[in-house]
């Protein structure tokens, strides 16, 4: 589906179902997170909107103003116009109360909100062909340097270490020993001739990192070194540069920007099992292969294990 017949599609089914349930609307609440767990609460509340045929109305969040979809999503009224407000907690919730008031004629908000359960990568392919235009930046983004003709691979690797958040491991934090047996796996696997591998964290010192990874895959035998390091003269056979972007620009904003659509453009993704941001990034870009890193906690939540990734 074209864009412009998926942004089409978006907004007739936006204003055509007002009439199934007269001025009842779902949005989402508000969550003050970091843009991963934006953009996720947004999907599930389009995913729903999708599934029940209810208008979006669209509520402002962090970094909303940024995209497309903050021009081009009909905006929701407030909340005090409504006579009933309904935090939807999963499927059923809604299905309820969609049953209960359907007779009604009464204007319902229904808040979709963070921990609602709805996973957005069981949905059909055209609600997310539809959902990536909206969720393009409104500028043309920063974009980190790729060598021309490279096979592109991206490892997101979170640390926690600029917001001074120092977590035990868990589904969004693995050790760097986990983050490189999966590149190497996979660097092992690719015939390309020309590799380059860009790390994304934020890591207060990406440097050091990527000089971890490139000494551990050189004691792998494989031919990594330092984009920076390249020289214009050199012509290998087979040549896998590595590089990492700063964790810090300007504006902390524009790195996030930043790292977040250079991710989606790459041709292979590792991530961390359950972070929203890389999460967020495979749902909008079209990688050839992600893989999560291990995770073998039996808590883990459904919705990071249902995420369409593959290990191959």
């Amino acid at each position: 589906m074209s864009r412009t017949n998926s942004l089409t599609f978006l907004l007739i089914l936006s204003f055509a179902t007002h009439y199934l349930y007269g001025e009842s609307v779902i949005s989402n609440d508000f969550w003050q997170e970091r843009l991963g767990d934006q953009l996720v609460v947004y999907t599930k509340t389009k995913a729903l909107s999708y599934l029940y045929n209810i208008p979006y109305r669209y509520r402002p969040f962090k970094y909303s103003n940024l995209f497309r979809l903050h021009q081009m999503e009909p905006r929701c009224p407030n909340r005090k116009r409504f006579a009933k407000v309904i935090f939807i907690r999963n499927r059923k919730t809604l299905e309820q109360a969609l049953k209960k008031y359907r007779d009604t004629n009464m204007d319902i908000l229904y808040l979709v909100h963070y921990f609602t359960r709805i996973n957005p990568f069981e949905l059909p392919d055209d609600f997310r062909e539809g959902l990536r235009p909206l969720m393009q930046l409104r500028k043309e983004p920063k974009m980190v340097y790729v060598p021309e003709g490279a096979t592109t691979i991206a490892v997101h690797v979170r640390r926690g270490d600029i917001v001074g958040f120092k977590p035990a491991r868990n589904i969004k934090y693995h050790t760097d020993e986990q983050y490189i047996d999966e590149l190497a796996q996979l660097l092992e696997r690719l015939n390309d001739p020309i590799i380059h591998v860009q790390i994304f964290t934020d890591h207060n010192n990406p440097a050091v990192l990527a000089k971890k990874f490139e000494t551990n895959l050189r004691a792998r035998n494989l031919p990594v070194r330092n984009i920076h390091a390249l020289q214009e003269k050199d012509k290998p056979g087979r040549e896998i540069t590595i590089g990492s972007a700063p964790s810090k620009c300007d504006a902390i904003t524009d790195a996030i920007i930043r790292d977040f659509f250079s991710m989606t453009s790459f041709d292979y993704l590792i991530r961390p099992y359950g972070s929203n941001f890389s999460i967020m990034a495979q749902f909008i870009g079209r990688h050839k292969e992600v893989v999560g890193v291990a995770d073998d906690n039996p808590y883990t939540p459904r919705w990071v294990t249902k995420c369409v990734w593959t290990r191959k």
